[in-house]
């Protein structure tokens, strides 16, 4: 860890200076960690029981994290119906599908779209 203050100690900030990191963990001191660029990729599907458009979504994410492997991707179903405010956002849209928190689809998946976004990850 580099010191803060330029004396080598890693002693107190000096005014100006960023306040020391010593002891924190890494993602609360602002430090990226190592393992974050190999987190799978986190899909979101906002969905609703009976929507046969949203089943067919599910089927083709699955099958795409099969292929690509469950460390690489990242499938959560959201039910609309359990919350008001999903349901207001949502309704008219479903499925939607959700890429690292960006909308990327809705309707149906652009599987191209979202294999060039899981490729631009790496």
């Amino acid at each position: 860890m580099s010191d803060v203050d330029g004396s080598g100690a890693g002693g107190p900030a000096t005014e100006g200076t960023a306040p020391p990191t010593e002891g924190m963990a890494p993602a609360a001191a602002g430090m990226a960690l190592a393992t974050d660029s190999m987190a799978p990729a986190a899909i979101v599907v906002y969905s609703s029981p009976g929507c046969h458009l949203c089943e067919q979504a599910m089927s083709e994410l699955r099958r795409l994290q099969a292929e690509l492997g469950p460390a690489a991707v990242g499938i959560e179903e959201r039910d609309i119906t359990a919350e008001d405010a999903l349901h207001r956002a949502y309704l008219e849209r479903i499925p939607v599908i959700e890429l690292d928190g960006e909308e990327l689809c809705e309707y149906a998946i652009d599987e191209q779209l979202l294999r060039e976004r899981l490729e631009s990850r790496r």
